[in-house]
């Protein structure tokens, strides 16, 4: 997903945020997600910062 929340209010993205986490605990799926969002990756399991092309960060 590319920028799923981006332009949403807080209360929208919280929304999309809990979509996503069900879809990952309920089916198991492994969701990719590119954001600019902190918030955002707060949720992830496994984060990895880009910059200029390269792996700067992995958590």
């Amino acid at each position: 997903m590319d920028e799923p929340t981006g332009n949403l209010d807080s209360a929208t993205r919280d929304s999309i945020l809990k979509l996503i986490q069900n879809i990952n605990r309920n089916f198991g799926a492994t969701i990719v997600v590119v954001t600019h969002d902190k918030e955002v990756s707060k949720i992830c399991n496994e984060t990895i910062e880009l910059e200029n092309g390269r792996v700067v960060k992995r958590t």
